[in-house]
């Protein structure tokens, strides 16, 4: 599932591995895994641990998602490599959307121009960082 939230990276130079999408992750995965046990219900007969599960799930998805909020463990160099793959989503929606409005195409052109230029930027930083 991890490796699910870079599907749309706009080139595989932009893959950065990051806690941000870990949290994305596993805001995906625990919920599965109650609806999972609620609806197979039956194949699982150890109804105590069916209902720990469930708890546990869904207390690791709300600590995921407050996790995701707050930033946590995120400094310079995981912001940065959460940020790339981010900007580069952007660029790829811009150059594959259909768009026949022409506000929004001058948008997308300005999108695709700032957005590589900080992701170039952030590259030099991680470099300058030792990363």
């Amino acid at each position: 599932m991890y490796f699910f939230t870079f599907a749309l990276i706009n080139v595989v130079g932009d893959l950065y591995l990051n806690i941000s999408n870990l949290y994305m992750a596993l805001m995906m995965v625990f919920p599965m895994g109650i609806i999972m046990i609620a609806i197979m219900w039956r194949m699982f007969p150890n109804k105590p641990l069916n209902i720990g599960l469930i708890v546990a799930f869904a207390l690791l998805t709300v600590g995921a998602f407050f996790m995701g909020r707050a930033a946590t463990f995120v400094g310079n160099q995981q912001f940065l490599d959460s940020m790339i793959p981010h900007h580069s989503r952007a660029i790829l929606l811009c150059e594959q959307s259909n768009i026949t409005d022409l506000e929004i195409k001058d948008l997308c052109g300005e999108i695709v121009e700032s957005q590589q230029q900080e992701i170039d930027q952030m590259k030099d930083i991680l470099q300058r960082l030792g990363n």
